[in-house]
């Protein structure tokens, strides 16, 4: 799991180059959205660092992503997202008064995980049982 507290976190996956492009945009729009939104100290953008509860996670290939989001209280939203070709799950977990945000490229994780990530995003639109 990659765990994004500032720019340069961001930087760093546009470097390493194994997501995709328009992911690590999505990503950083998020970010800069709340950097907006949170920063009441007006802390120049390349030194603001999220607190570990208000931080951006990409998750990987072996990630526990149902033990992650075991708690139904805490499990906020996921969201199916496709951005051209790119398909990623977008996750909301609140951590207190915050949203933590996780994303999970499509089809990067056991068929478990997938299904269940699959069954929410879906739920999550109104289509899946209640």
């Amino acid at each position: 799991m990659r765990i994004i507290q500032c720019l340069s976190d961001i930087e760093y996956l546009r470097a390493e180059n194994k997501l995709p492009m328009p992911l690590i945009k999505e990503i950083e729009q998020d970010f800069l959205g709340i950097y907006e939104a949170e920063n009441h100290d007006n802390i120049y953008l390349l030194n603001y660092r999220f607190p570990l509860m208000q931080a951006l996670f990409v998750l990987e290939k072996g990630d526990d992503v149902i033990g992650r989001f075991s708690d139904p209280f805490a499990l906020e939203f996921v969201e199916k997202v496709e951005i051209g070709e790119v398909e990623y799950y977008r996750c909301g977990l609140r951590k207190g008064p915050f949203i933590q945000l996780y994303y999970s490229l499509m089809n990067s994780h056991k068929a478990e995980i997938e299904e269940w990530l699959r069954e929410h995003a879906a739920w999550n639109e109104g289509i899946g049982d209640f």
